[in-house]
């Protein structure tokens, strides 16, 4: 065969057909699916890693995966939602960020934030104030102060409650 003429690697013996490659994708997706959350989003990366070929079959998996409830987007923001305060002490405006980084729509996101537990988020912020408040040491309160909010900001945390929390700690402290 010369190399302008074009092979046709289905008909070779031995390579599964396009319809095979297909099943067999749609059919690891389902298990990762059933494993744990996923969004569409990360089955597309899965998706392309396995060289599924084409947007037409990625959108047609991703139609299957949805109709069959293997992916529900406002679940999976939720759990992640609230894995991320859990585990990672993340604040709301991390967690939303992340969250739109893996494009999901606006209106899912706002509503996986809401049902986060606001004692629970608020329990997680003190303790991690706490924290810093006794591992933080500076010339003076202002610059601990300024540490505080940093690193909570950093953690994603709404500057007003981190302002109040350290306040409320350093004046506790002292």
């Amino acid at each position: 065969m010369t190399s302008t003429q074009k092979r046709d690697l289905s008909a070779e013996p031995g390579t599964p057909s396009d319809r095979e490659r297909f099943d067999a994708a749609l059919q690891r997706a389902r298990q990762l699916c059933a494993a744990r959350e996923y969004c569409i989003h990360d089955i597309r990366t899965k998706l392309r890693s396995w060289n599924v070929a084409g947007d037409e079959n990625e959108d047609k998996i991703i139609a299957s995966l949805l109709k069959d409830k293997f992916i529900d987007e406002l679940r999976y923001a939720s759990a992640y939602a609230r894995d991320k305060l859990r585990y990672n002490k993340w604040g709301r405006i991390k967690i939303a960020y992340n969250l739109k980084m893996k494009s999901l729509p606006h209106d899912t996101i706002a509503e996986a934030l809401q049902q986060i537990d606001d004692e629970e988020y608020r329990e997680t912020a003190e303790k991690i104030v706490l924290s810093l408040v006794r591992s933080k040491k500076g010339n003076s309160r202002t610059a601990v102060m300024a540490k505080i909010i940093s690193s909570m900001q950093a953690k994603g945390f709404e500057f007003e409650l981190s302002v109040e929390l350290a306040k409320k700690h350093l004046t506790t402290k002292s």
